[in-house]
């Protein structure tokens, strides 16, 4: 996808779970700086599992040592990403695929998680996108990013 039309995107549309292909993150991160949006990258290789996802997004999103590790600490970690001086927040998921089809049910809980974080972040007027790259957006219940 072409940066300028990510860009266009990224602020045009509402902000949402959506999917991109894999050869996207380079471009989603400078999109990202250009609209001065927080922006985390999360690999998943190697992740099989509840609890693997749990320790990979609190471990990767610096979740405070103090939250438990299960799917509140992650909601909660969502929802404290974004800080108050920023312009919004842009979270990157790689490698999901494995996760995802090994352990649907918990793909599934994290992506109702995402969407709670990002209505949360658009209540106070803060655009909080999740953007999964994947080439196979329908076998991860997502669906791909408009115009590319």
């Amino acid at each position: 996808m072409k940066k300028s039309l990510l860009v266009q995107t990224l602020t045009t549309e509402p902000a949402r779970t959506c999917c991109l292909a894999p050869a996207d993150h380079q471009v989603l991160e400078q999109a990202a700086a250009e609209l001065g949006l927080a922006f985390w990258s999360v690999d998943f290789s190697g992740v099989t599992d509840k609890a693997g996802c749990v320790d990979r997004l609190t471990t990767s999103l610096g979740v405070p040592g103090w939250f438990s590790e299960n799917w509140d600490a992650v909601h909660d970690g969502f929802i404290e990403l974004v800080e108050p001086d920023q312009r919004g927040g842009l979270l990157c998921l790689r490698c999901v695929d494995a996760f995802a089809s090994q352990d649907h049910a918990s793909w599934l809980i994290l992506l109702d998680l995402l969407a709670d974080a990002t209505e949360y972040w658009c209540e106070q007027e803060l655009p909080f996108w999740c953007v999964v790259l994947s080439s196979s957006p329908v076998s991860l219940s997502l669906a791909e990013l408009e115009n590319h």
